[in-house]
Parts: structure tokens; sequence; C-alpha cells
């Protein structure tokens, strides 16, 4: 599974943070859980 998540400034994400970092916890605290977060940006993706 995976989520892909898409902001329109570097301030909105960091308003999203703490909400992330709940449903973090949330999940890891009920099974295991693996995390590849990748922060690049995609210009062609075919």
């Amino acid at each position: 599974m995976a989520y892909i998540y898409e902001y329109e400034s570097e301030a909105a994400m960091k308003e999203c943070l703490p909400i992330w970092r709940e449903i973090d916890d949330i999940e890891t605290s009920s099974m295991p859980v693996i995390y590849n977060r990748y922060r690049g940006t995609i210009i062609d993706d075919d």
C-alpha cells in the first residue's frame, strides 16, 4: 500500500506534519510498518 501526497507549498506540508505523526503513532502501535519516504520531485514519469 502506498500513499502519495502533493502539497501546494512547503508551508502546507509543514502544517500537516503533526497530523501525519499522530497517524504514524496509531498505525505503528498495532502492527509493524516499513516506511520509504521519498521527498523528491518527479519531472517526467513515462
